[in-house]
C-alpha cells in the first residue's frame, strides 16, 4: 500500500490489519535476512534506529501530521509520503479495535489537516465504523 496513491479499497483494509508500512514484512521473510545469511556484528549504520522499533501508534500519526519529513529524515518511509501513513495509520487504528480510540479519532475530525484531505475524512469515517461495529453489544 505505500506505492498505491488516494483511498485503500475498502476489502483490502481489513486484511492489512495493523501494519502502516508493509517493508517490515518484506525484511522479516526475505531469505537474505535469516540469522545465517547476516554477518556477526551487523554495520551500525544499516541498524534499525530505537525511535522506529515498534512506535505507537497514535504518537507516530502525530508525528505524521507535525514534521513527517523530519521524523523520517533519511528512511525509506518518506517513500510512502506522509499523506500514505497518515492513510495507513488511520486503518491500522480503525483494524485495533480498541473503542478508547474512538475519542482520538473524534479529536482527529476537528483537525485541519485531517479535514483538508478527502482521503483522511474518508478514512477516519471508516476506522470509526470499524471500531464501533468492533465493540461489544450492550445489553439493556
Amino acid at each position: 500500500t505505500i506505492d498505491h496513491r488516494g483511498p485503500i479499497p475498502e476489502e483490502l483494509r481489513e486484511p492489512m490489519g495493523g501494519v502502516a508500512f508493509g517493508c517490515d514484512i518484506c525484511q522479516e521473510v526475505c531469505p537474505h535476512n535469516r540469522p545465517e545469511n547476516l554477518p556477526e556484528a551487523g554495520d551500525p549504520e544499516l541498524a534499525a534506529r530505537a525511535e522506529n522499533l515498534r512506535p505507537e501508534t497514535w504518537r507516530l500519526l502525530q508525528e505524521c501530521l507535525d514534521d513527517f519529513s523530519g521524523r523520517f529524515r533519511k528512511s525509506a518511509v518518506k517513500r510512502a509520503k506522509a499523506s500514505g501513513m497518515i492513510r495507513n495509520l488511520l486503518i491500522a487504528i480503525g483494524n485495533g479495535g480498541r473503542p478508547g480510540d474512538l475519542a482520538h479519532l473524534e479529536v482527529l475530525k476537528n483537525d485541519s489537516r485531517i479535514a483538508a484531505d478527502p482521503v483522511f475524512v474518508e478514512t477516519l469515517a471508516w476506522a470509526s465504523s470499524r471500531i464501533r461495529g468492533m465493540a461489544p453489544a450492550v445489553s439493556a
